[in-house]
């Protein structure tokens, strides 16, 4: 398995989707070994964030439910069209 081939697999399979060798073609042609390897790399440090950050949204909406159960059921009641992400119910709520 080469560069392009990690690369490939740390894309969503809708972004892949049919082209997948297309695409691999592409990397192959149109970036050094190099490039490919330090793109590799921000694409696993962009994953362990996307992780990271799963887990903090986790934490505070747990947080967010815990201590304005009662504020939390109106905002989230109100329809939008948006849905109020737990970071913001927290600014919201503790203003």
């Amino acid at each position: 398995m080469n560069r392009s081939d990690d690369i490939l697999r740390s894309l969503p399979p809708h972004v892949r989707g049919r082209k997948e060798e297309e695409l691999r073609d592409l990397l192959n042609q149109t970036l050094s070994q190099g490039a490919l390897m330090q793109l590799g790399h921000c694409l696993r440090v962009v994953k362990q964030l996307d992780t990271e950050i799963e887990q903090i949204t986790d934490e505070v909406y747990a947080y967010v439910v815990q201590k304005y159960p009662r504020e939390y059921q109106i905002l989230t009641s109100v329809p939008t069209g948006v849905r109020l992400r737990p970071m913001s119910l927290l600014f919201i709520l503790s203003s």
